[in-house]
């Protein structure tokens, strides 16, 4: 049996004994693991399924000590209890880290949504980092699905912020964004000013893609 995650030492509900249950259940971890955050994030945990073979009802506990405030590493502890008292244990490693520029290299699925009420399109592009200044400069190729020969460039901070500022052969890009706390990708919203068209208002998220 199946039993989705809960956090904070949270009962699903009263334990009921089961005959020769003698086998505890297993915890099986969502998400990544270790878990890489950036620093001054909001942690939230991606929780955990319990198996059990034989009991209905299974009890879930949670602890952690986290400050996102910090760098470093800590551990969430996971405790389920089925009704015949047999305990298992799991851990999460969560690492809280400064985001760092070589964290957004790759390659990245891409979903764009015209807005307000505009249709959306995927495609594929790339991120480089490209200058060592501060902040370093980065780029991403085949912007707006412009094809892999254009590319806008745009700034990242150690917090994880965005700014993007394109102006060239009458093309215009202004935008900010923000990189996602796990570092799976990021979120971009931008004005786009084609000669000849009406301004175009995007909102896009980058999904970086795993090998």
């Amino acid at each position: 049996m199946v039993f989705a995650g809960i956090l904070l030492a949270t009962v699903l509900s009263a334990c009921q004994k089961v005959d020769n249950d003698k086998i505890p259940p297993v915890i099986i971890i969502q998400g990544n693991n270790p878990l890489q955050l950036i620093l001054g994030c909001e942690f939230n945990d991606p929780g955990i399924d319990v198996v059990d073979d034989k009991s209905d009802t299974i009890e879930v506990y949670t602890s952690d000590d986290i400050n996102m405030e910090q760098t470093g590493t800590y551990y969430v502890n996971y405790t389920a209890v089925d009704g015949d008292s047999n305990v298992s244990y799991a851990q999460r490693k969560v690492i809280v880290e400064l985001f760092k520029v070589s964290d957004l290299e790759g390659d990245y699925t891409v979903k764009d949504t015209l807005r307000p009420l505009g249709p959306y399109t995927t495609y594929d592009a790339s991120v480089a980092v490209v200058l060592n200044q501060t902040p370093p400069l980065l780029e991403i190729t085949n912007f707006n699905d412009f094809g892999n020969d254009f590319g806008v460039y745009f700034t990242a901070d150690s917090a994880g912020k965005i700014d993007l500022s394109y102006n060239l052969n009458d093309t215009i890009i202004n935008g900010t964004g923000k990189i996602f706390c796990d570092k799976t990708g990021f979120r971009l919203d931008f004005l786009l000013q084609l000669p000849g068209q009406y301004d175009q208002v995007h909102g896009t998220t980058f999904t970086l893609k795993r090998n």
